[in-house]
C-alpha cells in the first residue's frame, strides 16, 4: 500500500504547509502571499471514516480534498465539486520490452535543478523526490519527466507529464512507458516495490501500466471542494492571522483538529 507516500508526496510538494501528526493524516499547504491557495488535506485509510467528524472537518477551509479507500465517503458527494474513483497500482511482474528504434537514441537524465526552475511553486518537492526528463541529446529537447519518492521498501511515481508537442499522439505512451521503465529498473536493482496511482477513466495509462505487469491493488475515492473563503465572516474555528508571525499556530491548528476528531461541537 502506498497511502502514506501519497499524503507525503502532497505535503512536500508546496512551499510550506500546516501539519498534524495525529491520524488519519490531516493538513493545511500554507501560502503567505495568496491565502485563497490554502487547501486542507485528508487521507482516510479504510474502515476509518468512523473516526472523523466530518461536517466540521468541511467547515476548515473553503478548499478541501479527501483521499478515501472507504466507498462511504461517497455521502458527501453533493457538497463536493470533483469526485474521482483512483486505482492504487503496483508492480506484480516486470514485464521487459523492447524501445521503439526512435527512443533508443533518447536519454534519460536526473532533472532536479531544471524541474526547480521550471516549477518554482513546487520546487521543495526536489528535496525529497526524484526527477528524471527524457531528453533528445541533440538538440536538448526534453520529451516528458517522471517524479517519484520512496522510502526503505518501496518507490511512488508522484506524477508522468509529456511535452506538450507530444500529447494525443502514438508517441505519448512510448515516452510515458519508457520513464516508467527507468524507475522500474531502479527499483528492481535496490529490490524495492514500485507504486503507481491512476484515475479510473484513464485507459491509455491503465493499459500501458497493465501492459508493463501493473495490477490493481486498491480502489480510492477522491472528492474535492474549490470553494471561496467568505469575506470577513469568521468561523469558531478559525485559527487567527497565519500570516502574522505564526506564533503559536502549531498548537492553536492541533488543539482545533483534536476538537473536531472528538466530535466537538
Amino acid at each position: 500500500m502506498c497511502d502514506d507516500l501519497l499524503a507525503h508526496h502532497h505535503r512536500i510538494s508546496s512551499p510550506s504547509h500546516i501539519p498534524l501528526s495525529n491520524a488519519p493524516t490531516w493538513f493545511t499547504t500554507q501560502s503567505t502571499l495568496d491565502r485563497s491557495q490554502n487547501r486542507t488535506w485528508l487521507f482516510l485509510p479504510p474502515e476509518s471514516l468512523d473516526q472523523i467528524n466530518i461536517p466540521k472537518f468541511l467547515e476548515i477551509n473553503a478548499k478541501w480534498s479527501i483521499y478515501s479507500f472507504d466507498k462511504r465517503v461517497l455521502r458527501i458527494f453533493d457538497k463536493c465539486d470533483r469526485a474521482d474513483m483512483t486505482y492504487e497500482m503496483r508492480l506484480a511482474t516486470v514485464v521487459v520490452g523492447s524501445n521503439p528504434p526512435w527512443l533508443n537514441a533518447l536519454k534519460v537524465v536526473e532533472d532536479g535543478a531544471w524541474f526547480r526552475t521550471q516549477y518554482p511553486a513546487k520546487a521543495t518537492l526536489v528535496a525529497e523526490e526524484d526527477v528524471l526528463s527524457l531528453i533528445d541529446p541533440a538538440t536538448g529537447t526534453r520529451l516528458g519527466f517522471v517524479t517519484f519518492l520512496g522510502d526503505s521498501t518501496r518507490l511512488l511515481v508522484s506524477e508522468i507529464a509529456v511535452a506538450e508537442n507530444y500529447h494525443r499522439s502514438y508517441r505519448e505512451k512510448e515516452i510515458e512507458e519508457r520513464l516508467l521503465a527507468t524507475v522500474v529498473r531502479i527499483a528492481g536493482e535496490s529490490g524495492l516495490k514500485v507504486w503507481i496511482m491512476v484515475g479510473a477513466e484513464d485507459t491509455e495509462n491503465l493499459g500501458v501500466y497493465f501492459r508493463m505487469g501493473f495490477v490493481i491493488n486498491r480502489t480510492m475515492w477522491v472528492m474535492e471542494r474549490n470553494g471561496v473563503e467568505e469575506g470577513a465572516k469568521k468561523s469558531s474555528w478559525e485559527l487567527g492571522n497565519w500570516e502574522g508571525g505564526m506564533m503559536g499556530w502549531k498548537e492553536q491548528w492541533a488543539a482545533a483538529l483534536d476538537r473536531i476528531m472528538a466530535g466537538e461541537t
